[in-house]
């Protein structure tokens, strides 16, 4: 008899251990799974699938759905799915263009810089220049004239600045990856000019492109130029980073 009371007494303690601890071990591996990062790619996949389907339904060609559309490429595009995030942003900058030819449109330049930031991060470097250059093209048009050194003509150049340098670091070809260099180098100093004409020296936006500027002239060789690049946005960095009260490296 004594027997089955222990045995009662310890079921009874382990089924009270298990249900009183089980809100708590729920919380941990919610936490766990907030906290995880291809969790966290997957919902965020689902969720923008969700709305953008939600969205198509409703109209396909309207400006909720086409942004629901640009955040399921961005969210394939995080996740490695790249096949699916081009599909849907092909379709976005298809509908896009057709509606961007008489006035500048921010949504169109936005859905080609995502594709072509696709197609820049698999290495299909002609496909990723041409929507890079179409951008370029296209704010010239519209913003050379009224503001001749927009700031989002210093991001188009930078943008090809980086392309090529990562196109020149991929060549096996030593003239061909010299000629890419120069290429980078020169859009590269195009962007800078252009930052500090519109923004004045010391802009974030100049830093970046100094950062990009200093990795292509050390591919070069260029090592004093490099190094006096290096410096520069050095500088800008610690001044944003004092007048921002950001934390200090360790």
């Amino acid at each position: 008899m004594a027997k089955y009371a222990t045995l009662v007494i310890v079921l009874v303690l382990y089924f009270w251990v298990i249900f009183s601890t089980m809100p708590y071990r729920r919380e941990v591996i919610t936490t766990q799974d907030m906290n995880n990062h291809f969790a966290r790619l997957e919902r965020e996949v689902v969720y923008a699938k969700s709305d953008y389907d939600s969205a198509m339904a409703k109209d396909p060609n309207s400006e909720e759905t086409l942004r629901a559309g640009e955040r399921l490429a961005i969210s394939y595009w995080e996740k490695k799915n790249i096949d699916q995030a081009v599909v849907v942003i092909d379709d976005v900058s298809r509908k896009r263009r057709l509606a961007s030819q008489d006035k500048y449109n921010e949504g169109f330049v936005s859905s080609i810089l995502i594709y072509a930031g696709i197609l820049r991060d698999i290495a299909n470097w002609t496909a990723s220049e041409s929507y890079y250059q179409e951008v370029y093209a296209y704010d010239k048009k519209f913003l050379e004239k009224s503001d001749s050194n927009s700031q989002k003509l210093g991001r188009d150049l930078n943008n090809l600045g980086l392309l090529f340098f990562l196109r020149a670091t991929s060549e096996l070809d030593p003239k061909v990856r010299s000629d890419y260099l120069k290429q980078s180098s020169d859009y590269l100093n195009q962007a800078i000019k252009m930052y500090q004409t519109k923004l004045g020296e010391g802009s974030p936006s100049e830093a970046i492109s100094l950062w990009n500027l200093y990795y292509t002239e050390r591919e070069q060789g260029n090592t004093e130029l490099a190094n006096s690049l290096k410096q520069r946005a050095e500088a800008i960095d610690k001044k944003l980073d004092a007048k921002l009260n950001r934390p200090k490296a360790p």
